[in-house]
């Protein structure tokens, strides 16, 4: 379901705010997708995927060859707030911040690895 004030609802209010500057126009959004492989989220929880996107991009558009299964989504929370390139930042800040919790992970397990096993470790002890 769309809500009134998305770019894809067509409504009203939706062009409105497009005029305002308040929101992009679904042809921005859409080229945020084939620019930069993001999704547009739900300004109503950043969270979850713009239900008028996905619905756009599969039933309105599908000569655009575009998946919105891939990609992150591009909150719309911080693109209104911020602009476009603080929000495409977000999304590779939090894609390295991802990237560095796995690499410490995989750290930290081959440090328990290659641990002494407490077991061995007392028996191997001077008595």
């Amino acid at each position: 379901m769309t809500c009134i004030h998305c770019p894809f609802a067509m409504t009203d209010e939706s062009a409105q705010a497009q005029n305002y500057g308040c929101l992009p126009t679904p042809t921005e959004i859409v080229e945020l997708k084939r620019d930069h492989n993001v999704n547009w989220s739900c300004h109503e929880d950043s969270t979850k995927l713009c239900g008028g996107f996905a619905t756009y991009i599969a039933n309105d558009s599908p000569q655009l060859k575009l998946d919105v299964k891939s990609g992150n989504l591009i909150s719309a929370d911080i693109y209104l707030a911020k602009g476009k390139d603080v929000a495409l930042a977000a999304i590779e800040w939090t894609q390295q911040l991802e990237d560095l919790k796995a690499e410490r992970q995989i750290l930290i397990n081959l440090l328990v690895d290659m641990a002494p096993d407490a077991t061995s470790f007392e028996q191997q002890r001077p008595k």
